[in-house]
């Protein structure tokens, strides 16, 4: 009789542990996907008319993924000496930027975007995952413009 007691509760317990981490694995990968599905930003234009370096974070509100971004901007451009500018969707838009999903970072260097996409790969933008300080430092040279789009990071769709 003891153990048929005991089942009720333990039924109970199992199940809220299967639920409960059922649903923070939905909730903490929901933003979690490829950056650029449709792939937007394979039409952007390289060439705007900013001479110096220059980066640019955008941010859309209410994506939670910029905190994650926000950890990482503290970490990475504590050191950066260029200029940034914080730009909301809308603003970065009208400038000419294309935004596939939220925080993206651009970086322009001698009028030309060296980088565009998101701040590093894996769902948590971890600063581990990163490839933007070789890029900042000039230890990666590009060919060409990186329009990072095919990569899986914690992002908004826009």
């Amino acid at each position: 009789m003891q153990a048929k007691s005991l089942l009720w509760p333990v039924v109970v317990f199992l199940t809220w542990i299967i639920v409960s981490s059922v649903g923070l694995y939905v909730w903490a990968f929901s933003s979690y996907g490829e950056f650029d599905p449709q792939g937007q930003l394979y039409s952007f234009s390289s060439e705007f008319q900013i001479p110096q370096e220059q980066v640019f974070h955008i941010r859309a509100s209410g994506c939670r993924c910029s905190r994650y971004a926000d950890r990482h901007v503290e970490q990475v451009f504590a050191e950066h000496a260029g200029a940034e500018s914080w730009l909301s969707v809308e603003e970065a838009r009208a400038m000419g930027f294309i935004v596939p999903a939220t925080p993206m970072v651009v970086i322009v260097q001698n009028g030309r975007i060296a980088y565009a996409g998101p701040y590093a790969t894996g769902p948590f933008c971890a600063e581990a995952d990163s490839f933007l300080p070789e890029i900042l430092s000039g230890q990666r040279q590009l060919a060409g413009p990186w329009l990072n789009g095919n990569v899986n990071a914690c992002r908004c769709l826009t």
